[in-house]
């Protein structure tokens, strides 16, 4: 809880020093929550470049809108409404594009075989979710985002993030168990 709140404090910190023209304490962001830019728009997303586009498009709006940010609320929470929002509106804008172009270079053949493996795993059993769903699990188990923070940034309650979380959890389980991924995934 106490890295949380440092981590917080550090951002919000930076926030200031950005809105005051100091636009070299996007490093300081970039080093506190960039994994975590990346991963709710990855979440969302499910798509490695458009991730990190949404992640560069995020430290960009951070920039231009720092001035907006009410010193002593949730900097964390503050930066992955924007980068969850950025990330939104690209799914969006997805589902309107026809795909036409596949390319067999995509970003995972830089992982190894095990990597890869693991990534399909993953990716496989987080089908079986809704992008809400899948929102949540990111932000609880990756993100370590307590309920409380989760729900306001998704704009729901926090009986209803644990919830739903609740359930997402217990599909991932009944996917693995019914596919046969894992065998030693013991109910609670």
């Amino acid at each position: 809880m106490g890295d949380k709140l440092f981590v917080n404090d550090i951002c919000e910190q930076s926030i200031i020093k950005i809105s005051e023209g100091d636009i070299s304490a996007l490093s300081v962001i970039y080093d506190c929550v960039g994994r975590l830019i990346f991963t709710v728009a990855f979440s969302i997303l499910d798509d490695y470049q458009l991730s990190q586009d949404i992640m560069q498009d995020t430290f960009i709006q951070i920039a231009d809108k720092a001035h907006t940010y009410q010193k002593g609320t949730n900097a964390r929470a503050w930066i992955v409404s924007i980068s969850r929002n950025l990330a939104l509106n690209a799914l969006k804008s997805k589902k309107r594009e026809v795909q036409t172009d596949i390319n067999p270079n995509n970003a995972y053949s830089v992982l190894s075989e095990d990597k890869l493996i693991a990534s399909i795993a993953v990716s496989d059993a987080l089908t079986c979710l809704t992008t809400q769903e899948k929102e949540l699990v990111v932000y609880k188990t990756m993100s370590n985002l307590p309920h409380k923070q989760i729900a306001q940034i998704m704009g729901i309650t926090t009986a209803n993030s644990r919830q739903k979380y609740k359930r997402a959890i217990e599909k991932l389980r009944n996917f693995y168990l019914s596919e046969g991924g894992v065998t030693n995934v013991q109910k609670k």
